[in-house]
């Protein structure tokens, strides 16, 4: 029996991966590169023979330093590296890296990966990877996308959350919203509805039974509801894998992160979401804080910076000029700025799940989804 990890972004193919022969798969398929060395860490002390990767895993490695990092950390392990097509010098270089096998998308099927990895013909014939059934196709055809919120404490995030999704549902969208604020995760309470579901099966490891519907185009997760009772580290990896494996079903997912900066897994979900929407306050006190952090995002986490657009949120006629904070900010994408209002207060205490936002409030929201 070989144990095997898979790192494709495409989690059909680690499932029927398990159904073969004498493989036994030892973690969900992973969604992104750097998942890979947290998976690696995490498993040191179990022998893991193969490694199957995909040359367009979501990341900010090159290709060839990707398979030196993961030598680093494991030697002994095989990589078989699948590429789109044949390019003749890079896998010269692969294979003085170690490569183990270099296949092609266009030219393989489940078996012949299984073939590589057991070295013995098996019998079950299953139809190449390039080729997807109906329904699958119907799926690939959802044009979807992650959009992260992040920024300093207390300056709105949340709320902005959920009345994008809202705007975004409006427009004959699915929407997700995830709360991935573990510490101070308070959407739940925004939209009224409870932390927890009534009925959670303790013993059926699945993300769906935690999803709680809000309403016909949008439905929430919470992450501290997916990480009750269980190891944090390790649900944490399965949760993002699980995020990128929910973009099949909805077409925005809305993750509002945490303003803590220690925390690895708000890099990751920034640097995989397709845009960020970074909220600041227009004060001296909290444009220093916006900077400082994301100096952090670009220069330590090495995040490009033409991921983040700027919002400024609760902005009132003492709040620094629209000019001027052009120019503190020049360098990104500027959403605009969202006026400060004394009626949230009342939608979040009557809870924003069954109010509607007024026109004013709407449009002002219209203008930053055009703007993203």
């Amino acid at each position: 029996m070989k144990n095997i990890i898979t790192a494709l972004a495409n989690p059909m193919i680690n499932q029927e991966l398990k159904k073969q022969k004498n493989i036994n798969i030892l973690f969900q398929d992973i969604q992104y590169q750097e998942a890979i060395f947290e998976v690696l860490e995490m498993k040191k002390n179990t022998h893991i023979d193969y490694l199957v990767l995909s040359e367009i895993l979501p990341g900010e490695l090159e290709i060839t330093n990707l398979i030196s990092k993961i030598k680093n950390i494991n030697p002994q392990l095989k990589i078989i590296l699948i590429l789109e097509n044949k390019k003749e010098n890079l896998e010269k270089i692969l294979y003085e890296k170690g490569i183990y096998k270099i296949l092609y998308f266009t030219e393989i099927n489940i078996e012949k990966i299984a073939q590589e990895i057991t070295n013995e013909e098996l019998k079950n014939k299953i139809q190449p990877l390039v080729e997807l059934d109906k329904k699958q196709k119907e799926i690939q055809k959802i044009k979807s996308e992650i959009i992260s919120i992040s920024g300093p404490s207390g300056v709105g995030k949340s709320i902005i959350s959920v009345n994008i999704a809202k705007v975004m549902a409006n427009q004959k969208k699915k929407i997700l919203i995830i709360d991935f604020d573990i510490l101070n995760n308070s959407i739940h309470t925004i939209l009224g509805v409870k932390k927890y579901p009534i009925q959670i099966n303790k013993n059926k490891n699945t993300i769906n039974q935690f999803i709680i519907k809000i309403n016909k185009k949008i439905d929430f997760l919470c992450v501290t509801e997916f990480m009750l009772n269980k190891e944090s580290h390790t649900e944490i990896i399965e949760l993002l894998n699980n995020i990128n494996q929910l973009k099949q079903i909805y077409n925005t997912i809305i993750i509002d992160t945490s303003s803590e900066c220690f925390f690895d897994y708000t890099k990751n979900i920034i640097k995989n979401s397709n845009k960020n929407i970074f909220v600041t306050e227009a004060n001296i006190l909290e444009i220093k804080k916006a900077r400082n952090l994301l100096d952090i995002y670009i220069h330590e986490w090495k995040i490009d910076k033409s991921k983040f657009n700027i919002l400024f949120n609760k902005y009132n006629e003492e709040a620094i000029s629209i000019y001027l904070l052009k120019k503190l900010f020049q360098e990104f994408n500027i959403l605009g700025v969202l006026n400060y209002e004394k009626k949230y207060n009342k939608l979040i205490n009557k809870n924003m799940k069954n109010n509607f936002m007024s026109k004013k409030i709407k449009n002002e929201y219209l203008k930053i989804q055009k703007k993203l």
